[in-house]
């Protein structure tokens, strides 16, 4: 097949928003169309590509790598970049519409660009006149894909649309064309006797065994193309049917003179010839050695022996253990009985497979393949155990998990275990049964409570609580739910840690289809969940049943948001925070916390302690606040709903406290007015 690269700059003219005439370009040999912006521009100026709003905008996509190349249709050479224009929703600037005619297939070539899902690729396809036909195929995430419209009628005019689910760059189209008459002559495989036979300097050159009684032997041609007709200058007849080709020969012939093998190709004037000759061997081969030995294709290696083939497998190994040999000698034959073939082999146990090689001579020699299968492992041991993001501590066969008081272990938790074995959680009994990979082996592990609770993180003081993993490599045990993973990056691609609210195949998902971190405080007047997604989501955040944040909308991927609670709690509350996807189904991907924000409730003004009553006047005059005292103390001033509004530092004898505005304060457990 012909190819030709198709550059569409060479024919760029201006660029006019106004509709033009529609035209289908017709294609008479094979083109690769690059899909630059510039040349679908151009493609657009000559009126046979457009974008789905009937213009040439279309949307630019710089440069990616690329792992298909429409050269080949197979990977690149090298590290490959390209620029495209951007498929997306049908009928918007981001789907592309091309009107061709003279073609028997497109195909279409583009890489999605995201890294987080696979998105589908359509093609619908229109002959003029004719009902629309639609091609879908899945472009999987950060992956090129070559996609196909399927055979086309080359007299037909057709109308393509190309349309995505979601932003995919369209870098290269190619448009086939029918391929005319083969003009290959060449010679796949020449046989001679079932023996394939070796071309050296220009001819083919065979040896007939020395046991070859017959008179006639089979010569057999395989052309390149199956269009092509092979003759033989010793044939009585002249063969016109293309393809593969045999006939019988005088071995006698073949000795004395040889023969000429002639190639026409499908064009009917290329042409190839080259001779065979063949003579026959005047003492019978000797050789019985083996050139290879497999089992379920895996080529192996003898021993020190040089007779035994030692092939060890796994014991959960499932092939059918099928052993194949193939002889050094071509005029040598290899049997293995059906019956030792496929053998059974238990775990811990060994079979041997003969293998007999008989040379042409007849000499025969016997070599062995042993097959030996892995004994069943007996090891099942629980290594670690946490659930809901409570770890367990593991001590022989119990394991004692710290939680909030409560708690009903009724989720999945996340467990290691031996290698090759399997676990069984029972919430209900609070065991887990860990069994060997030999089927009978096992071991109970009884999980418990621990005596002592998690305890709320009481907040006396704002703070910024960081959950990087330099800070908090394990997390912390008052924040539970999904695991903490001190890998997440944020959204500068640096390493942090934080809680990820993303992967629905972990098994520390608190509940079926959600994803839901927990927070346990106490003393906390607000609370702020420093957060971001890797796309669209909403977030909710519940306390004790009453929604203190409801559908907080993350609209910008890869940039942080601050979610502020107002919790206003002495006593501790446990905060729920949950994420959704934009159509508001609980998420299985997407949202990070890296960090939150608390900051105290006020002051308690009746739980404060200073000097009594009788050691303290205190008054007001002209709207200030008199304060005696016979020695230095420090007071605060709170306002009536609990609020610090001052904190004074007093010297012995009478201090005035000014600035107040009018209304109740408390100091020193003392109701004050300030008029």
């Amino acid at each position: 097949m012909k190819n030709r690269i198709f550059t569409l700059l060479g024919c760029l003219v201006a660029f006019v928003g106004a509709a033009m005439a529609q035209t289908y370009k017709e294609f008479t040999e094979t083109t690769i169309s690059y899909t630059t912006l510039a040349n679908a521009q151009a493609a657009y100026a000559e009126g046979w590509m457009t974008d789905g709003k009937g213009a040439g905008t279309y949307e630019n996509k710089k440069e990616q790598t690329i792992h298909i190349d429409p050269e080949t249709d197979e990977a690149p050479a090298s590290s490959t970049k390209r620029a495209g224009v951007v498929l997306k929703g049908k009928g918007s600037v981001k789907s592309v519409v091309c009107y061709v005619k003279g073609v028997s297939e497109v195909k279409t070539y583009t890489r999605n660009t995201s890294g987080s899902e696979d998105r589908t690729l359509n093609i619908e396809i229109t002959p003029n006149g004719g009902e629309t036909s639609t091609v879908t195929a899945v472009n999987t995430m950060n992956i090129s894909l070559m996609a196909s419209t399927g055979a086309l009628n080359p007299n037909q005019e057709y109308k393509i649309v190309l349309w995505a689910s979601g932003d995919i760059m369209l870098y290269a189209l190619k448009f086939m064309t029918p391929e005319g008459p083969s003009s290959d002559a060449s010679i796949a495989k020449v046989e001679l006797g079932g023996n394939e036979v070796d071309y050296n300097e220009g001819s083919y050159y065979a040896t007939i065994p020395a046991s070859y009684t017959k008179e006639m032997i089979t010569l057999k041609v395989t052309p390149t193309d199956a269009k092509a007709v092979v003759t033989v200058d010793l044939d009585d007849t002249t063969n016109t049917k293309p393809g593969a080709y045999a006939t019988d020969l005088l071995v006698t012939d073949l000795g004395d003179y040889g023969t000429t093998i002639t190639v026409t190709a499908e064009d009917g004037t290329t042409t190839y010839s080259v001779n065979l000759v063949a003579n026959k061997a005047t003492e019978t081969d000797t050789d019985n050695s083996l050139a290879k030995v497999t089992v379920d294709g895996e080529e192996l290696t003898a021993d020190d022996s040089g007779t035994n083939y030692p092939y060890a497998i796994p014991f959960d190994y499932s092939g059918d253990l099928t052993v194949a040999a193939e002889a050094t000698s071509q005029y040598a034959t290899v049997s293995i009985l059906d019956t030792d073939n496929n053998p059974t082999v238990a775990g811990g146990q060994s079979a041997v497979v003969p293998v007999k090689v008989k040379a042409e001579s007849g000499d025969i020699a016997t070599y062995t393949v042993t097959i030996t299968r892995e004994a069943a492992s007996t090891a099942c041991d629980l290594t670690a155990f946490s659930i809901n993001g409570f770890k367990g501590v593991i001590d022989g066969t119990n394991v004692t998990v710290k939680t909030v008081e409560g708690y009903d272990f009724s989720h999945t938790p996340a467990m290691s275990i031996s290698e090759k074995a399997v676990a069984a959680w029972n919430a209900a009994a609070k065991t887990v049964v860990v069994t060997a990979q030999d089927g009978t082996t096992a071991q109970t592990y009884t999980v418990a409570a621990a005596a002592e609770y998690v305890q709320p993180y009481t907040v006396t003081e704002a703070a910024h609580i960081s959950l990087a993993a330099a800070d908090a490599p394990e997390g912390y045990e008052w924040i539970y739910g999904p695991n903490y993973n001190p890998a997440l990056t944020d959204f500068a691609s640096a390493v942090v840690g934080g809680y990820d609210l993303a992967k629905a195949s972990e098994e520390a998902n608190v509940a079926a289809g959600k994803n839901i971190l927990k927070v346990y405080v106490a003393n906390c007047a607000t609370l702020t969940f420093n957060l971001g997604a890797t796309g669209t989501r909403k977030v909710n955040v519940t306390m004790g049943g009453t929604t203190l944040v409801s559908n907080f909308e993350i609209a910008s991927k890869n940039a942080m948001y601050a979610v502020e609670c107002n919790v206003n709690s002495r006593e501790a509350v446990v905060l729920e925070v949950e994420a959704f996807t934009k159509d508001g189904l609980a998420t299985n991907g997407g949202t990070r916390i890296f960090s939150i924000d608390v900051t105290p409730m006020a002051e308690d003004p009746t739980s404060i302690q200073g000097p009594t009553a009788e050691g303290m006047a205190i008054y007001t005059m002209d709207g200030q606040v008199m304060v005696s005292t016979a020695e230095a103390a420090t007071v605060n001033v709170y306002a009536i709903d609990g609020r610090l509004v001052r904190r004074v530092e007093l010297t012995e004898g009478t201090n005035v406290i000014s600035g107040l505005a009018r209304g109740m304060y408390l100091i020193n457990n003392q109701k004050v007015i300030v008029k």
